[in-house]
Order: structure tokens, then C-alpha cells, then sequence
């Protein structure tokens, strides 16, 4: 999801089931927005209760980062 709120629950209900991290797959909807990306998963990290670990995959299903971003 796009919305930090919504992937916060997600994370949370990960933690409240005994996981330790959770791969997040990068938001189509923040696209080339590097700020708002950084702040989607500064966000997820702080309030989510658990690791996060990137998800980078290639168009069409992720953004495809590179590695200069």
C-alpha cells in the first residue's frame, strides 16, 4: 500500500504474529518521488514495530530502482 498508515497495520500484525521483518515491495504511486519513498519507509520502520527490508523488483510489479537511488 501507498498509505504509510495502512502498511504500518500491516507491519504491526506481522509483529503480532511472531515475525521479525517485513518486505515491502516499492509503491508504484511515489514513483520517481525519492523523498517520498525515503519518508514511506522511515515512516513504516518507526511506527511499524519491526525491520523492513526493501522489495526492489522490476516494472511492472516494483520500480525497478537502480543503484545510484
Amino acid at each position: 500500500s501507498r498509505d504509510p498508515a495502512l502498511a504500518v497495520e500491516f507491519a504491526r500484525a506481522g509483529a503480532d504474529a511472531g515475525a521479525v521483518a517485513a518486505m515491502v515491495l516499492t509503491p508504484h504511486a511515489l514513483g520517481a518521488d525519492d523523498e517520498a519513498l525515503t519518508r514511506f519507509y522511515r515512516e513504516l520502520h518507526e511506527q511499524g514495530g519491526i525491520a523492513v527490508m526493501l522489495q526492489n523488483a522490476p516494472p511492472p510489479m516494483g520500480l525497478g530502482l537502480d543503484l545510484e537511488r
